[in-house]
């Protein structure tokens, strides 16, 4: 079982398949978050046209499956129909009355901001996706301990802060699975989760204690063993594995910061 197996929000990876999995970790973590700051700082339709075209080939040279499409479409709609409805009945901005609902205006530019606010959580949603599909968790969570390495000359704790942030990574689908594990035994026993949104969360409460007793069992196992391998005594930590940063990998880092100005310049 993969570590994103029992992630209901993060869709598997395809390590391995791709040539952009073959970039350096560091790398395609810094695209993805030129991605984010980008699509967080600018509101501007322009801008998000290129930027949904950047994702698309994204996805295409990721080949993201229909099922993939099919969860992104279940999230982006239930988030863009509250999103939408908020700005509709709560957005005051603008003269031009389209329509009333309840006896509240509702204008143009609310109507335009929704949109632009609904296009905004899709690139978001999709971003993530690519960022999730071109990079396994593992790579992510050692990605993110190196590029914070520097820090040490600043006297920054990096190796605590990112053997924590590994273990999150790491640690979160093991919990997932140990609710999996124990919801299949529940139902080899006979108990039903179907239901309404009410009903089933009633039927699943009694699982958080098994959930919240295997995960503190497990994390008394992990600092166990942490100990056990000197974590703490003040050595150097090092890597099992490192590469130097190779050609592609600056091209590719070079292709992405252009790319991300050239969408900043033809926003401002």
């Amino acid at each position: 079982m993969g570590l994103n197996d029992n992630y209901p929000f993060i869709f598997a990876n395809t390590a391995g398949t791709t040539w952009v999995t073959r970039i350096d970790a560091r790398m395609r973590i810094i695209a993805g978050l030129i991605a984010v700051v980008l699509i967080a700082v600018l509101l501007d339709p322009v801008a998000y046209l290129f930027l949904t075209l950047t994702i698309a080939v994204g996805c295409a040279v990721l080949r993201l499956s229909r099922v993939d499409f099919k969860r992104f479409l279940a999230i982006f709609l239930l988030m863009a129909t509250v999103t939408l409805t908020l700005h509709l009945l709560f957005n005051r901005t603008g003269q031009i009355v389209i329509a009333r609902v309840l006896g509240l205006p509702i204008t143009q530019e609310a109507l335009i901001a929704g949109l632009l606010f609904s296009w905004r959580l899709a690139l978001f949603l999709m971003a993530a996706i690519c960022l999730t599909k071109m990079i396994s968790p593992d790579d992510f969570a050692t990605g993110v301990w190196r590029l914070l390495t520097p820090l040490k000359r600043l006297g920054c704790a990096i190796d605590g802060i990112g053997m924590s942030f590994w273990v999150a990574i790491r640690f979160v689908p093991a919990i997932f699975a140990q609710y999996h594990q124990i919801v299949f035994a529940q139902k080899a026993r006979g108990a039903t989760f179907d239901g309404g949104l009410i009903t089933r969360a009633k039927k699943m409460a009694p699982l958080l204690i098994p959930v919240t007793v295997a995960a503190i069992r497990k994390s008394d196992i992990l600092a166990d063993a942490l100990t056990v391998r000197g974590w703490g005594v003040g050595a150097e930590r090092t890597f099992y594995g490192s590469r130097p940063l190779a050609g592609a990998d600056y091209a590719f880092l070079m292709t992405t910061v252009v790319w991300g100005g050239v969408i900043l310049w033809i926003a401002l």
